[in-house]
């Protein structure tokens, strides 16, 4: 990433793994940590390894710009959710807790039922996140 993004920091962090229990697992960085809007960030503070790449986070969003999301939100992948712009965000239906703070926090929440495709070990942000192939 440093090589291809020279002029960007990149700030290396380890996410909590289990290969016994499926729910003390991180499996993407998308789902422990998801950017939304122009300076806030949804979290589960304990799908990182070390408190200090989550203190990393709390550093960069401000804790106030922070909204966590608890151990079964995280196995259930709420935090992959897609934003589209700065005000507006796709998000499964099903994430009610959620999708309710973060409309309370001013965002457009286009829900939509999309919870198949998370089978597949994958929701929002993996099923439509550009990627450039050889």
């Amino acid at each position: 990433l440093k090589q291809n993004f020279p002029d960007r920091e990149v700030i290396a962090i380890e996410l909590a793994k289990s290969d016994k229990d499926p729910r003390q697992n991180a499996l993407h960085l998308d789902c422990t940590f998801q950017p939304i809007g122009d300076n806030k960030a949804i979290v589960f503070r304990g799908g990182f390894k070390y408190e200090t790449d989550y203190q990393k986070i709390v550093d960069y969003f401000g804790e106030d710009n922070l909204v966590h999301i608890d151990r079964e939100e995280m196995y259930h992948m709420n935090s992959n959710i897609f934003s589209i712009s700065p005000e507006v965000i796709i998000s499964d239906s099903s994430f009610e807790r959620l999708n309710g703070i973060l409309k309370d926090m001013g965002f457009t929440v286009e829900e939509v039922e999309y919870d198949e495709v998370a089978k597949m070990e994958g929701l929002f942000r993996c099923s439509t996140l550009p990627l450039v192939r050889d």
